[in-house]
């Protein structure tokens, strides 16, 4: 990502929430390809006794803000009727959730695999009380291409695309 922001490359493969930090940073790209998207990979992962999003009222949940999870959270939160304000949310690195719920000192975790899965083994009892699964197309991969080449190459472009989704073409 940092190779692409820089212009390094020319493409980059990532989620729709790497491609929002990207856009933030005032480097513009284009998605011409979403090439997966999440069922049930993003997880927010609880402690033993929790068993839904409204357990987690008032406790604080461990996950790196500003990124995909961060979004979940807050459709988790959304779905339970609560805000981002009922809870307590505590900026984790998604490669330290694991060991944050194993701590105690959260009561959830927000983690895509494979730091969700060694977040529920690490804790026995945990569970997954909302995955990306409960939101279809929210989290998705996709192929990012800078302006610039996207213009210069557009016929190679094509041909990637094509070459992963037969008869299909750029549109724009």
């Amino acid at each position: 990502m940092d190779a692409f922001a820089s212009g390094q490359i020319d493409a980059v493969t990532i989620t729709n929430g790497d491609a929002l930090v990207i856009g933030a940073t005032g480097v513009g790209g284009q998605i011409i390809l979403v090439s997966d998207y999440s069922n049930g990979n993003d997880m927010i992962v609880a402690a033993p006794g929790i068993d839904s999003i409204a357990g987690l009222k008032g406790k604080k949940v461990g996950i790196e803000v500003g990124f995909v999870e961060h979004l979940l959270l807050l459709k988790a939160l959304e779905s339970a009727g609560m805000k981002d304000t009922d809870i307590e949310l505590v900026n984790v690195a998604t490669h330290q959730t694991a060991q944050t719920l194993s701590s105690g000192s959260v009561a959830a975790i927000g983690a895509w695999q494979p730091n969700s899965g060694q977040a529920l083994k690490a804790v026995p009892g945990s569970k997954a009380i909302y995955t990306s699964a409960n939101v279809p197309g929210l989290i998705y991969d996709a192929l990012e291409v800078s302006p610039a080449s996207l213009n210069a190459r557009r016929g190679d472009w094509e041909k990637v695309v094509k070459s992963v989704v037969p008869y299909c073409r750029l549109s724009g």
